[in-house]
Formats: C-alpha cells, sequence, structure tokens
C-alpha cells in the first residue's frame, strides 16, 4: 500500500517536530507522505489548544475527510481518530491503518450515493411525463439575505497558515530556518499547516511571506550554563540567548511533558486493575534502569572519575561491532564467543542470532562487566553449519535480532547511563541518519530527544538543559546513536581498537590474523 497523503493542520512546535522527525525514519516514509492540503486524503491536527476544534470545523470540516487528531483524549467518532499523548511510533502505525480504513468505507459510501441517486432520478424521470404540469404546486422560495455581520469577531478565530521549515546542512553546524510561507507555495515536502491569531482581516488577504535566517550556531554558542557557585554563570561563547524558535520549541518540549506527566497521573488512577498496572511500571522501570542507569545529574560531577564514565575499549561492545562491521564487508558468517554468549552473524540477512536474550540477566551481567581478552574467540562459519542454521536443525536454542537492535541494546547496557571516558559531552554533535525507532528498544523521552537532534546541532549537556531531562536519557540516546554510527563528525576514535588490541596476541590463530590483516 502507497504512504498515505497527509496535511499538517493547527500542530503545536514540538508536535510538528515530532512529526517531521517521524516521517524521515524507515517506517515513517513507507506510512505517510507530507502534501499540500488540497492534494491530501487525510488530515493530522490537535484539539487540545483553545479554540483549535471551533476553528477545525469552520474552515476544514465541510471537507469530512479522515483526521487524526493528537489529544488526550481517546475516542473515535466518525471521520475522528485520535491517539493519545505522547505521541509513539506504534501510535501513528496503528492510525495510518485506521486512516486507511475510514477511507476505504468513505469511497464505497461516497459509490452507493451515486448509484442510489442515478436510480431516484431515472425513476424521476419515468413518473414526471404522466403527470399534468398545470396541477404541480410549486411552492414560494423565500430569499434569506446574508447577515452582515458574518465576519465579526475574526480575532477570535484562528487561521491556518502554511509554514516550511528548510533545513540546511551545509557544514557541521550550520541551520537556516524559513518559515511563515503563505497559502500559494506549491513547495510540499516539509509544508505545515499551524494555527495562528488574526487580529485584523488584512491579515488574511495581504500575508507575505516573511524569511528568518539564524545565523551561524546561534542557536546553541549563545548559551549561558549555571556553574556550582549560584553567583556565577559559565558561558559557553557569547552572551546572547537562543533564537526564538528554538526557545520556543524546548519551552514548549517542557510544556507538553509535564502535560503528559499530568494525564498519564490522571489515567493511572482511573485504572480498573491497578495492582497489575503498578507491577507492569515496575518492570518497565527496572528495565530503564538496566539501560539508562539511576544517576542524578549531581552524580556525574561528584563521580565522574568513577561511576559515571567507562573505559569503551574494556567493554564486550567494541568486540561485536567490530565483527559485526567485517562479516558486512567481507559478506562471510562470523562467530563471536564468550564465556557462556555465543553470537552469530549472519550478513545475507542483515541479522544475529544470540544463544542469550537481550533481556536476560546474564546478558546484563557481561556487558557491565570488563571483558577477558583470553575468552574471546572468533571463527568463520562453514557452509555446512549456515546449511544448519538456515534449516534449523541446530541443537542450541538462539534469539533473532536485527544488526541495529543488538548494538542498540547492547550498547545501552554497556553504557548504563554513562559516557566513555573520551567523551566531552559539551561538544556539539549532530545526527546524520535516522534508523526506524520501531526496530529498537525505547527509554523515556526518546522521541523528543531524537527530534531535538533531527533538527539542530547541540550538545549533550545542553539538550538535556534545554529539555529539563536527566542527562542519562541523554547520555544514552548518544550511546545507541554512536554504536550504529549516526553520529556526524564525531571526534571519538573508531571502535576498531579492542579488536585490534585481541589480534596482537602471538597465540592468536591464523584466522584471527586473517581477519586483523583484511580490516586493518
Amino acid at each position: 500500500m502507497p504512504p498515505l497523503k497527509v496535511a499538517l493542520a493547527g500542530l503545536t512546535m514540538i508536535q510538528q517536530s515530532l512529526l517531521e522527525f517521524y516521517f524521515e525514519t524507515r517506517e515513517g516514509k513507507k506510512q505517510y507522505i507530507q502534501v499540500l492540503p488540497k492534494d491530501a486524503d487525510a488530515y493530522i491536527t490537535n484539539f487540545d489548544e483553545s479554540g483549535s476544534a471551533e476553528a477545525w470545523n469552520n474552515l476544514y470540516g465541510h471537507e469530512k475527510k479522515p483526521t487524526l487528531v493528537l489529544s488526550h483524549q481517546h475516542k473515535t467518532t466518525d471521520n475522528y481518530i485520535y491517539i493519545p499523548k505522547p505521541i509513539t511510533p506504534i501510535a501513528l502505525e496503528n492510525a495510518v491503518i485506521s486512516l486507511n480504513e475510514l477511507l476505504h468505507k468513505k469511497s464505497i459510501t461516497s459509490s452507493s450515493d451515486d448509484f442510489l441517486s442515478f436510480s431516484i432520478d431515472h425513476q424521476s424521470n419515468s413518473i414526471a411525463p404522466h403527470k399534468n404540469e398545470e396541477s404541480i404546486a410549486i411552492p414560494a422560495i423565500t430569499t434569506v439575505d446574508k447577515p452582515d455581520n458574518i465576519a465579526k469577531d475574526l480575532d477570535e478565530l484562528i487561521s491556518f497558515e502554511e509554514q516550511e521549515v528548510s533545513r540546511q546542512h551545509e557544514s557541521f553546524d550550520k541551520l537556516a530556518i524559513l518559515d511563515d510561507l503563505n497559502l500559494q507555495d506549491e513547495k510540499v515536502d516539509d509544508t505545515v499547516l499551524a494555527f495562528e491569531d488574526i487580529t485584523n482581516i488584512e491579515d488574511i488577504t495581504t500575508d507575505t511571506p516573511t524569511f528568518k535566517e539564524v545565523p551561524e550556531n546561534n542557536a546553541f554558542d549563545e548559551i549561558s550554563i549555571l556553574s556550582t557557585d549560584n553567583n556565577s554563570e559559565e558561558i559557553i561563547s557569547n552572551n546572547e540567548t537562543p533564537s526564538d524558535d528554538l526557545d520556543a520549541l524546548l519551552r514548549e518540549l517542557s510544556e507538553e511533558d509535564a502535560k503528559q506527566k499530568k494525564q498519564t497521573s490522571l489515567e493511572e488512577k482511573t485504572q480498573k486493575n491497578q495492582n497489575t498496572a503498578v507491577k507492569q511500571n515496575t518492570k518497565e522501570e527496572s528495565r530503564w534502569d538496566i539501560l539508562c542507569g539511576q544517576y542524578d545529574d549531581i552524580s556525574y560531577k561528584i563521580n565522574s572519575d568513577e561511576e559515571t564514565y567507562f573505559k569503551l575499549t574494556d567493554t564486550l561492545l567494541p568486540y561485536l561491532k567490530d565483527t559485526i562491521n567485517f562479516s558486512k564487508r567481507a559478506d562471510c558468517w562470523m562467530k563471536i564467543s564468550y564465556k557462556y554468549l555465543t553470537v552469530i552473524i549472519d550478513p545475507e540477512n542483515k541479522c544475529i542470532y544470540s544463544s542469550i536474550s537481550l533481556e536476560d540477566r546474564n546478558f546484563t551481567y557481561l556487558c557491565t562487566k570488563n571483558i577477558d581478552e583470553d575468552q574471546v574467540e572468533l571463527e568463520e562459519i562453514d557452509e555446512q553449519y549456515i546449511t544448519q542454521i538456515k534449516q534449523k536443525n541446530i541443537n542450541t536454542k538462539h534469539f533473532n535480532y536485527s544488526f541495529e537492535a543488538f548494538l542498540w541494546t547492547t550498547s545501552l547496557i554497556v553504557s548504563h547511563g554513562r559516557l566513555p571516558d573520551h567523551v566531552n559531552p559539551d561538544n556539539r554533535i549532530s545526527i546524520n541518519n535516522w534508523l526506524s525507532l520501531k526496530e529498537v528498544e525505547k527509554f523515556p523521552h526518546i522521541m523528543q530527544i531524537a527530534a531535538v537532534f533531527n533538527q539542530h546541532t547541540a550538545s549533550l549537556n545542553e539538550v538535556a538543559k534545554w529539555m529539563n531531562l536527566p542527562k542519562r536519557y541523554v547520555y544514552a540516546f548518544y550511546n545507541g546513536v554512536e554504536a550504529l554510527d549516526l553520529i556526524e563528525q564525531s571526534s571519538e576514535k573508531s571502535n576498531k581498537e579492542g579488536l585490534i588490541t585481541m589480534m596482537k596476541d602471538e597465540k592468536e590463530s591464523m584466522l584471527k590474523k586473517l581477519l586483523f590483516t583484511k580490516i586493518m
């Protein structure tokens, strides 16, 4: 099924950012395509803002197009599909199915109405000639004048105006924002509709495009971070403040997060089975602790030399990552064994067969302990064993994961909310590509963090401060995207260091020496 053509209308800045991010992911591109309203089969809007529902009914309700409403409510009526906040990839995936079903029903209903109209007209034409036209009473038609005050109280309405945001990354930290485009602009990819207040009738008819260009890196060079001394501030560079657009986005992220927490609290109170909900939350939160740690922000300063940093080359992650990369380049099946863990790498299907589940506490134990290089074994798998795996004739049980899912979760467990000891959280980074969030294990605020990095270049500490989030979630996100090589112009060294160290041992097998030679 082709992607659903949708137009965005009346969304807040954070909702717009999240949807733009999702539309760029692998799954999002298959499900949605953003177009102008005249070309759209469906709309995505928001009814939680004051006056937005009334404005929608006045301006677009008559079109009767299927509409996805981002709302704290949770109901489905007629042409409207409601999904609760926060916005998640699964919710958007389910929503596109519901919208397509509404479109299908609408097309069937439209066909039935056309046939019924044709039948009635045909029967009327057959009966009409037998009637005496003079005996037919024609009712008087009363003309109703239009009220003069139809345009009254215009400043209480909310108009829809297209916005286009064009992000240019000419270098590592250049950003240009173009917005407030008028309805006549025919550019499609990043066109977004938004609600804005109208205070004058001329705002509708004489609106002209205005362009705001953000100077190079002003949104991030000009942030002031409070130091431990209450009477002083550490200035990153200049003494100015972030751009209005970025400031509004970050402020809205904070407000949206507060709304979500409040709504979640209300929903939890109305749960019929509170005990089950508490158990589920406890299990989920325990998993988040494993992936992101439990460090408070102050811990990163007090224990910076011990608990909150780790040496990447002393962990299992570089061995797994380098073996996977070699398997892809050499197009050969590989097996890496360490203690009671066996990982088979299938380059054909881009998947991993692991003898231990990623959720198993034994896997967590191996990831959190320093690696013993003497117990790491690498070997190329022969054709006979490959055939057995494909035919599922192997005796041992294996868990199947994609490369992305396996490396993402492994990196989160290894890092546990910490940073590699060579990473400076004040260095700015940008993300050069996006994977599907559906494929990776999620933790709190992951989509909001991804949306910010999708649009801006920033440091880890800046994002945590602006979004008012615990640093551990931003650091966890960094480790995940770094393991997948998604960070642009990263200053980090290659993770080949671990594999190189392992290969230098004179007692290594000929196969390991061959691998070392090919990789170098």
